[in-house]
């Protein structure tokens, strides 16, 4: 019986080193299917939301309520309807996703007032806005104000004892105001957009007297105004 001879000790360390690379290579492997079948999930980011807002705009649209205004010196004109036309100008600062407050101010025209005399409302109003859904750079809004209105009204102008023109008189007629708004804004790019809005607005005037009879004033007004957006977060 021949003897038996055992294997180098070179050809047992080769086969443990090949041992070791295909295990290596089955786990490089299985971590990476694991890897391609189980896709990390990234959160999504933070909306970029603007805080502050700058718009100015015009407005158009129906007023109705009582007045009269003298037309000559014995003759009243009364209306119960108009046409106001108007600018206005607000800021807004937006103190979460869903809230912004600020105020703002504006002035109508109604033109062919009575006695065709022109005619100001003035109003100045803190407002509200909440916005509906999620923040975004196209988001619908609803807003409320309260605040105060200035009606100004040009009186006919006379003539005196003789014979020449005394200057148009001016009459001031103050009273609490409201509005409720209902628009969108639409950022078309970086810091510049536009919105259209839907508004309600309430004039408490009250006045009865020889040179003007005021009542409650309500307006229904279409505006578009452009904006400014800064200090983005």
């Amino acid at each position: 019986m021949l003897p038996t001879r055992s294997a180098p000790p070179t050809i047992h360390r080769m086969n443990r080193g090949a041992g070791l690379g295909v295990l290596l290579i089955a786990c490089l492997w299985q971590s990476h299917a694991k890897g391609q079948s189980e896709p990390v999930e990234t959160p999504n980011p933070a909306p970029i939301v603007p805080q502050l807002a700058v718009a100015v705009g015009a407005v158009a649209g129906y007023s109705y309520g009582h007045r009269c205004s003298p037309a000559a010196s014995d003759v009243v004109d009364c209306t119960n309807a108009s046409l106001p036309v108007g600018f206005r100008a607000a800021v807004r600062w937006r103190f979460s996703e869903a809230w912004a407050i600020g105020a703002f101010a504006g002035i109508d025209w109604l033109k062919g007032g009575p006695g065709d005399n022109p005619i100001t409302w003035q109003t100045l109003q803190p407002a509200g806005r909440y916005y509906l859904g999620e923040a975004d750079g196209a988001q619908t809004w609803l807003e409320a104000g309260i605040g105060v209105v200035k009606a100004k009204d040009t009186l006919p102008a006379y003539l005196g004892p003789n014979g020449t023109a005394l200057p148009a008189p001016q009459l001031t007629t103050w009273g609490p105001a409201g509005s409720l708004a209902f628009g969108r804004d639409f950022e078309l790019v970086r810091h510049w957009g536009v919105a259209p809005e839907l508004r309600l607005q309430a004039y408490g005037l009250s006045r009865d007297e020889r040179s003007a009879t005021y009542g409650p004033q309500t307006m229904v007004l279409v505006g578009f105004s452009v904006i400014g957006f800064g200090f983005y977060r």
